[in-house]
């Protein structure tokens, strides 16, 4: 229940770039079906060689330039589309940081006192570029992998469809498999992980800052006996 709560949210953050989602879903697209209409430009340059003697140079050449053109727009499209995603993402993270910020200066003091400022520098730091990485793995795969099963599943059609029976059947098992184990290997985490790493953070501040304060100390100490040195005289 509660990960459908989180997960309503991040969508609604995320339903802000309306625009830009509908921009990449279409770039995912296009990319795909290029993509996967190089093999079929491919074994039609195949089928112009017939036999020795006896080749069709022509159809070649526009196999070739076809192949040529469809990996040039392909990774124009798929660079725009990277593009459109990590802006998706970071303003979805930027948002998050945003809303995190505001909630927090409206917490009573006693949050702070009760709650390491360790663990809270690494929910709005560490925890937020997980996100962000997390939601351009998602952007740049998700779409990508739904368009290119589905269209591959129309060329298989075309071909055999015994394969694409079997396809259908064996895919979704994988995917379960793969779900079954990625939760036994969530399990098997240590639940103390971001207790220890929210320690770590603790201690970040005091190790960058410590020899600076030490330095002052020292400084302030120098300048002192100079003066004192300075009255004496």
């Amino acid at each position: 229940m509660k990960n459908k709560t989180v997960f309503k949210r991040v969508i609604a953050v995320i339903g802000r770039s309306k625009l830009l989602l509908f921009l990449s879903l279409i770039l995912s697209v296009a990319s795909v079906i290029l993509s996967l209409y190089i093999p079929v430009l491919a074994g039609r340059a195949i089928d112009g060689i017939k036999l020795h003697g006896n080749v069709d140079f022509e159809v070649i050449k526009k196999c070739l330039f076809g192949i040529l053109i469809c990996a040039i727009v392909g990774g124009v499209l798929q660079w725009v589309m990277n593009i459109i995603n990590n802006r998706i993402a970071y303003n979805t993270v930027r948002d998050i940081r945003s809303k995190a910020f505001s909630h927090m200066q409206t917490l009573p003091v006693a949050f702070a006192d009760s709650h390491p400022y360790g663990d809270i520098v690494s929910r709005i730091t560490a925890d937020a570029e997980q996100f962000a990485d997390g939601l351009i793995l998602g952007f740049s795969q998700l779409f990508t992998g739904v368009v290119t099963i589905a269209v591959t599943l129309v060329f298989m059609l075309t071909i055999s469809p015994l394969i694409t029976l079997a396809v259908v059947v064996l895919t979704p098992i994988s995917l379960f498999t793969a779900r079954f184990i990625a939760r036994r290997a969530d399990a098997a985490i240590p639940a103390g992980g971001e207790v220890h790493r929210g320690a770590h953070l603790l201690h970040v501040p005091d190790a960058v800052q410590g020899p600076r304060r030490a330095d002052r100390a020292h400084q302030r100490d120098d300048t002192e006996s100079k003066d004192r040195s300075g009255v004496f005289i």
